[in-house]
């Protein structure tokens, strides 16, 4: 009889480890929450209410190998730092289970896993989470945050580096130093949302510019939403009415509005409906030229764009922000008229590279009025009256 009962303790014993490990890891109160380890499975769930807090080392570290997913319950709020210590030590760990009920996911949580590891450089998601950019992040790119996403973790974009931000409307938590130099912030959404103060502290928002829907910049000067620092300027509208193609032979004559606040545009032409084959990019200044030339903001801004074989084209317009963040833009199309004598699309923005009089002699600048020849960096030349 003694033998029997001394080997069923032992198989308890045994199979509470084989199976088993559980541990209170709340933050105020370490029963709120508990980290149950099923040995056997390799799955880590994380169950109860409010914080996973890990002070130092994870209490599941001695068994960091053998985690292969971590399911984060419904009702954890925060996921602490050093959940999941460095890498080599969670080399198994390949799936992790975000709930919706997360609003802060701390620096470099998750950094010690496979999971990570496993990752291409660039923007690293976890569930519908931004968790960072991984490797440097490249100097004035704009990052564009997929729609769908609902939080950006702790430190998710911090770099020496500046960039540009476009912030979906879908994202409704920030974490805390979130970036460190920044161009632009493009928030999509004509409701701010609330932010620490900890969320931008890195940024001067003096020189960062925080783009807002048209109607929404009031909402954002509202201290209790925490973005009245910044410089908030509203997004510009624009219309297919707003930019006007005119078919001319071998060649189309492009005209638009100059757009407060805009710091360039872009015109990209394409050969087919699916914008997939590209023709040019022509990307122009906040007068709306190629090079610096005196153009008032008050008149409409031109360009020809020769060597255009016939036939329909298709276009998207843009407008650019600070750092060449895409603001806003448009899609439609314009034809070229038959001609004879092209042999292939090109696409060639002409500049010109010097002003005539009528009897050839070069001019110190384009003149406001008269009769005067333009000569192109493409060899050809216009007569121009004005």
């Amino acid at each position: 009889m003694k033998k029997i009962f001394f080997s069923t303790i032992f198989c308890l014993l045994m199979c509470s480890q084989a199976y088993g490990q559980t541990w209170n890891i709340g933050y105020l109160n370490a029963e709120d929450v508990t980290a149950t380890l099923n040995v056997e499975s390799g799955t880590l769930t994380i169950s109860g209410t409010g914080m996973l807090y890990v002070p130092q080392t994870p209490p599941w570290d001695s068994y960091a190998s053998q985690i292969t997913h971590v399911v984060i319950q419904e009702g954890i709020t925060e996921i602490g730092p050093r959940s999941f210590g460095n890498y080599p030590g969670y080399s198994s760990l390949t799936s992790i289970e975000i709930p919706e009920s997360v609003t802060k996911i701390s620096e470099s949580t998750f950094d010690g896993t496979l999971w990570y590891k496993s990752q291409p450089d660039g923007l690293v998601y976890i569930g519908k989470w931004l968790y960072e950019y991984k490797g440097t992040i490249p100097k004035g790119i704009t990052i564009n945050i997929l729609e769908g996403t609902i939080g950006i973790a702790e430190s998710a974009l911090f770099s020496n580096n500046s960039i540009s931000v476009i912030i979906p409307e879908s994202v409704t938590k920030i974490g805390d130093y979130v970036i460190q130099n920044c161009n632009a912030i493009i928030n999509i959404s004509p409701i701010p949302i609330s932010i620490s103060l900890f969320a931008f502290y890195h940024v001067n928002k003096n020189t960062c510019r925080l783009y807002v829907p048209a109607g929404s910049k009031e909402a954002y000067q509202n201290p209790t939403y925490g973005w009245q620092d910044f410089n908030i300027i509203e997004l510009p509208q624009i219309s297919e009415n707003d930019i006007n193609f005119t078919s001319l032979e071998n060649s189309a004559q492009v005209e638009w509005q100059p757009v407060e606040n805009a710091e360039g545009y872009r015109l990209i032409i394409f050969r087919d409906e699916t914008h997939t084959d590209t023709v040019c990019v022509l990307e122009f200044d906040a007068t709306g030229t190629l090079i610096p030339r005196a153009k008032s903001q008050s008149t409409n801004i031109s360009h020809t764009i020769n060597d255009l074989s016939s036939g329909t084209y298709y276009y998207t317009f843009e407008i650019l922000g600070v750092g060449n963040a895409v603001l806003t833009g448009l899609s439609s199309t314009f034809e070229v008229k038959e001609t004879t004598g092209i042999a292939e699309t090109q696409c060639i923005a002409s500049l010109p590279v010097g002003y005539y009089n009528l009897l050839g002699a070069k001019l110190p600048q384009e003149p406001t009025s008269g009769i005067y020849i333009i000569k192109y960096d493409n060899g050809k030349t216009e007569k121009v009256v004005r």
